[in-house]
């Protein structure tokens, strides 16, 4: 299950917001939270995101990118080819860019999409087993299991590590 969002505020920081004209579904977090919770990491290995264009680098929650990076050094040292296309991590927007429904937790910058043409929202497939273990050895829950599937989505929830280093 995903984090709950009381859970979300209390470990990564509440922040006000307000919806944007464009695009539908997107919010617009207000003050300086963008600047005091979140960083930018330059990707280990050649990631590409869903239009095609290489990622130069991820904007992510401070507190998960060292975790983010050592699972992103695990894939390369493992197999590039887990990875087709890197979806997003930090992107501040409603669930689905439905503004009917709750903040994604993207919108903190916890979680990533990874190959989400192929494994869409509310799909049954099953991303490959070596990169569902990769993210779950380094923090991260796979979204494929939970009651709606999300089997792109990958979501940091292991707090107890949070303020730890991750093991090289």
């Amino acid at each position: 299950m995903p984090l709950a969002r009381v859970t979300i505020q209390k470990e990564f920081g509440r922040f006000r917001w307000r919806e944007a004209a464009k695009p539908r579904g997107g919010i617009i977090i207000a003050g300086d939270w963008i600047l005091d919770h979140l960083t930018r990491i330059d990707p280990p290995l050649p990631l590409v995101e869903g239009r095609g264009r290489p990622l130069k680098t991820i904007a992510c929650h401070a507190l998960i990118a060292d975790h983010l990076l050592a699972a992103l050094r695990d894939i390369k040292s493992t197999s590039d080819a887990l990875i087709h296309t890197f979806d997003g991590c930090f992107v501040a927007r409603h669930t689905n860019w439905d503004p009917k429904k709750p903040l994604s937790h993207h919108s903190w910058g916890i979680a990533v999409d990874i190959n989400a043409a192929q494994f869409p929202y509310g799909s049954h497939k099953r991303q490959d087993r070596a990169l569902i273990r990769i993210f779950a050895n380094r923090g991260f829950e796979w979204g494929g299991t939970w009651r709606i599937p999300d089997p792109m989505h990958f979501e940091y929830s292991a707090l107890e590590y949070l303020h730890q280093e991750p093991h090289r």
